[in-house]
């Protein structure tokens, strides 16, 4: 359950910015300040990064984030960080992979991880008096798994479940392959393990590739509802027993090229369409959300049931329609960043006329050709997404900033960018996104679907 004072504060970003609202009741013209930060602390032990968000409830959440995502994989070893992954809570020196999960199951402890381009996360929900348990956990992880030979078949055809099951997803898939084309390699290395991968790696090689991430400097462990000082005093005390590596994360500075891909498939056509955006720590990250926001969502307007095409919905809301429907996207990493258009319609002869005009509508933003009342629900709406989204990710989301600055900013700096942002910043983003190379990638009957020199971006 949200506590009530948690509602009141993010309720709180619903004031109109206009002197009256629909219903004809006096507000602030301004943008009310934003909601109450949580407490934030980032320091050292035993040469990790440790950073806590203190939000005074009674769960906490426990996150090993680790700068080693897929695009520090090497040449020779794609997919290493999905396998990687795959081996989270295994064997270790300390502790069996049974004795580890069952013992999470006693405590009715979580276990859980993930992998993007950048990080790697292995994290535990728990209750506050367990914390002492989940930081040895976690850390085990990290430090004393044991990559064995007999296990790597069993991980491998995980991994291999798991790309399968997302890449049959054509959403999935056409980001995955966006990337590519943007960035070739580096962020361009695919999330996904493939066929190939268990045939041409090996226990030992993802073992390589952990000795190669898992050092102190490429390490960040973020507790939120848990004492800092406790999560401090606990990595110190376990740190002499760590067996991590001396080295650091290598990955090139990223490029953005951009280029075409076209994949035959049958079913629904998907056609993206994007452009260079900027990184999450770029003064214009904020302006990126609030664009992101302005373009709209036509997969699955805001507001349900409302008719289409009225005077309050985005364009890409107001051009979507049974036949087909457009979203606007946006990925921020450390360095480089993505923003554009997805256009998805039951067949490929009816996608081209969407995607036109979905190209039409970003032109249009780079113009600064939208509405004043326009600005200002696209900066709320904004909001309301960063806001929901720093709840199931907001330990994540501190680790990379940890590991990237030292520091962690939080929502409610984010939040009051965004509240700042104007029709100069907006249409700044959008003609950068609009002059650079496009990047296109084309899923359907491609003979029916449109070329990306047809379109002009």
């Amino acid at each position: 359950m949200i506590p009530v004072r948690n509602v009141v504060a993010r309720r709180s970003y619903a004031v109109i910015d206009s002197s009256r609202s629909a219903l004809g009741i006096h507000v602030s013209k301004s943008f009310p300040p934003a909601a109450p930060a949580v407490t934030k602390t980032v320091s050292k032990a035993g040469g990790i990064t440790v950073a806590t968000l203190e939000d005074g409830g009674p769960v906490s959440r426990l996150a090993v984030v680790v700068k080693g995502g897929s695009r520090y994989e090497p040449s020779n070893a794609p997919g290493a960080a999905h396998l990687l992954k795959g081996y989270a809570f295994g064997d270790s020196s300390d502790a069996s992979s049974l004795k580890t999960i069952r013992e999470a199951e006693i405590r009715g402890n979580t276990l859980f991880s993930s992998v993007g381009r950048e990080e790697i996360v292995f994290g535990s929900e728990f209750l506050r008096e367990d914390l002492v348990d989940a930081v040895p956990t976690l850390l085990a992880t990290v430090s004393n798994a044991l990559y064995n030979s007999h296990d790597f078949s069993a991980v491998s055809s995980v991994v291999l479940e798991e790309s399968k099951a997302a890449l049959s997803d054509p959403s999935v898939a056409v980001l995955d392959a966006l990337h590519k084309v943007a960035f070739r390699g580096g962020l361009g290395n695919s999330l996904f393990a493939s066929p190939t991968t268990s045939k041409t790696l090996s226990a030992e090689a993802v073992k390589s590739f952990a000795e190669s991430v898992f050092s102190p400097a490429n390490i960040a462990i973020v507790g939120s509802g848990v004492a800092h000082a406790d999560l401090v005093s606990l990595v110190e005390s376990l740190s002499s027993n760590l067996t991590l590596g001396a080295g650091s994360a290598a990955s090139p500075a990223s490029s953005y090229h951009g280029g075409e891909a076209r994949i035959d498939a049958l079913g629904p056509a998907h056609y993206v369409i994007a452009g260079e955006s900027y990184s999450f720590t770029a003064p214009e990250y904020a302006a990126t959300l609030v664009l992101k926001q302005l373009l709209g969502n036509g997969f699955a307007p805001p507001v349900k049931y409302s008719a289409p095409g009225t005077t309050y919905h985005a364009p890409l809301v107001k051009i979507s329609s049974e036949s087909a429907q457009a979203s606007a996207f946006n990925a921020s990493y450390s360095d480089a960043g993505v923003f554009g258009v997805h256009v998805v319609a039951p067949s490929s002869g009816a996608i081209k006329a969407t995607v036109e005009a979905a190209v039409a509508a970003l032109k249009a933003a780079s113009a600064g050709k939208f509405a004043a009342d326009d600005l200002v629900r696209a900066r709320k709406a904004a909001i309301l997404e960063v806001e929901s989204a720093s709840k199931s990710s907001a330990v994540i989301d501190a680790g990379r900033q940890a590991l990237l600055t030292g520091g962690v900013a939080g929502v409610k700096e984010l939040v009051e960018k965004i509240g700042n942002v104007s029709v100069e910043d907006v249409a700044k983003v959008a003609t950068h996104v609009v002059k650079s190379r496009a990047s296109v990638v084309a899923l359907g009957n491609v003979r029916d679907l449109p070329y990306a020199d047809e379109l002009s971006l």
